[in-house]
Formats: structure tokens, sequence, C-alpha cells
């Protein structure tokens, strides 16, 4: 199964979330994350492109405004300030201008926005109904490839006491393999190493004295991008496309053209899979997956229509 932000934003609907809460998608990816503007990144972004106000207004609704009216969006902007990130001086010590966009634009966003939706102070995180329901159709010989940053995944393994083992940790037998390219936010970050935390812990601060950081490895929606680029994501997907899957199962993705590297995964699975199920209820999105990877492409509204024929 292929999980991607239609997912965590389906069980925010179906908990009931309000939408101020609910995780970002690629159309709100910005004005969600952007608590704290990415700078330098966004001033020198739209000085590239001549767009500077004159006036002194905040650059960020200058963003949103460009991107409302497709001008521009997310995955430009990010493949923007990443060719561009080795150019520009270290904030302190080893802490990179990128980094530190990943840390207070990204990383920490994301993590307030899932406690506030779908945690309770007293009792811990809420029932993931929804989660849960979808998962209890997979068993520990399958797979999941998790490409949201949160962790709502692995809590409704959790709280259906299913064990599970991040890729690319070797999963015991009875375990069921997830695997998160893109990183987590219970994920600690050298430049050059990453572990796993718990799952509940959205903001995994470290007192070993180590430079370990939370969110400085997450790999944000960029045009152009590859997971060659990624250490840990070259890492956690090796072998991955190797995998003979019967069927494949997408909840809440939609294909962009970042997705090359994927779209490759996909269709190496496609070589033994039957059929693709595609959980969006954007319907357009199937079509797209068929064109992409070349076989049945089903389509479901709702994770709810799904199970209904499982």
């Amino acid at each position: 199964m292929v999980v991607g932000a239609g997912a965590s934003i389906a069980q925010a609907i179906d908990s009931e979330v309000e939408r101020e809460f609910w995780p970002p998608s690629m159309l709100n990816f910005a004005r969600k994350t952007w608590e704290k503007s990415p700078y330098p990144f966004l001033y020198l972004f739209l000085k590239a492109k001549g767009l500077l106000p004159s006036d002194d207004i905040d650059l960020r609704e200058v963003f949103y405004n460009l991107e409302a009216n497709q001008k521009t969006n997310i995955e430009d902007f990010m493949e923007f300030a990443w060719k561009i990130s080795d150019q520009l001086p270290l904030i302190e010590g080893s802490l990179t201008y990128w980094d530190n966009m990943m840390i207070h634009s990204i990383g920490d966003p994301i993590a307030l926005l899932i406690d506030q939706g779908f945690h309770r102070n007293g009792t811990g995180f809420i029932d993931l109904k929804l989660t849960k329901e979808v998962l209890s159709k997979f068993g520990p010989t399958d797979f999941v490839l998790n490409l949201n940053y949160d962790t709502l995944v692995e809590i409704a393994l959790s709280q259906s006491d299913r064990a599970f083992t991040y890729l690319p940790n070797t999963a015991p037998e009875g375990s069921l393999p997830v695997c998160k390219p893109h990183g987590s936010l219970n994920m600690a970050f050298t430049h050059n190493s990453f572990a796993f935390g718990d799952p509940t812990n959205l903001w995994p601060l470290f007192t070993t004295g180590d430079e370990r950081r939370a969110y400085i490895g997450l790999m944000p929606p960029r045009s152009n991008k590859s997971y060659a680029q990624m250490p840990m994501a070259k890492m956690m997907l090796d072998g991955v496309s190797d995998r003979k899957p019967e069927s494949i199962v997408m909840w809440g993705i939609g294909l962009t053209g970042s997705d090359v590297d994927l779209n490759d995964i996909y269709k190496a699975w496609s070589e033994s899979a039957s059929f693709v199920d595609v959980i969006n209820p954007d319907s357009s999105v199937a079509a797209k997956v068929q064109e992409a990877i070349g076989i049945e492409t089903r389509s479901y509204a709702s994770a709810q229509k799904w199970l209904e024929t499982q």
C-alpha cells in the first residue's frame, strides 16, 4: 500500500478534526506550513523571478497569490531553494539555512497541526478508526510505502497492537515493513545518519549532547528531485522495487511532476500486480495512475467505499 497526504486528511475528516488542523496537501502546503517565512529563500526566489513587491508586504502573501494564479508552486520554490542552499553561509555551528527551513517552516508546523488535530491532553492520540480499518486488510507479508511526514499510520498500527518495522531495518517475522523515504516527524538526523523514535513523539528532542536534530532530513516536495540525491531515502528504498506484489493500493496520493522515482517503483511493481486500487475523491488520479503504470486501475472515492469491497 502507498499512503499519501489524502489518507491523513481522510482520517481528519473521519475523526471530525477542525479543518484548520488538517495536515497539508500539495495545494495548500505553503499556507499550512509557513507560519515562519522561509528566509532567505523566499526573498531570493521572488527576486530571481523579478517579483519582489515595491511596497512593504509579507512575501508569503506574494507567493500565495502567485500560487493561486498558477504562476508558481511549492515544488518550484523548493527546487530553487535546494539548488542555492550550498551557496549560503551557515547560521550557527553546522546548521544551514536549508536545515532551518526544514525545522521551522515544515517540521514544527506540521507536528503542531497533528498534535492539535489528533492529540488530546491527558488521553493521548485519538482513536484512528478509519486508518486502523484500512490497515487491518494488510498483513506482515505486505508492505507500506508511507509518503507522509506524519506518523498517523504508525500510531494506528500501535493502537491495533500491530508490529511494524521502519526500513531500512530488517523486519522480523510477523512485522509489517513501513518505508518513509520522505522522512518522518519522529526521526532524528545528523548530516550522515538518522534514527526513528516513538511515533507519538512528534518533537523528538535529544539530550545526548550530539548534533542530532529533528526534521533537518525531511525531503520536501520538490521539482526534479531524485532519491539518489538523498542517501537516507536511497537506503530505505534499496530493494523496494524488487518486491512482487499481487496488487497495489494507493490511498490519498496524487501523481505530480516530482514523482519520477516513485513512478519507476510503481512500474516495477506492475510487472507482477494484477491491478491497482486508487482511493481518492478525485477520479482523475486513477486515470493518471493507469496511464503511468499501464495495468487495470479501480477507482474508489473514499476509504469507506474501498472497505466495502474487501
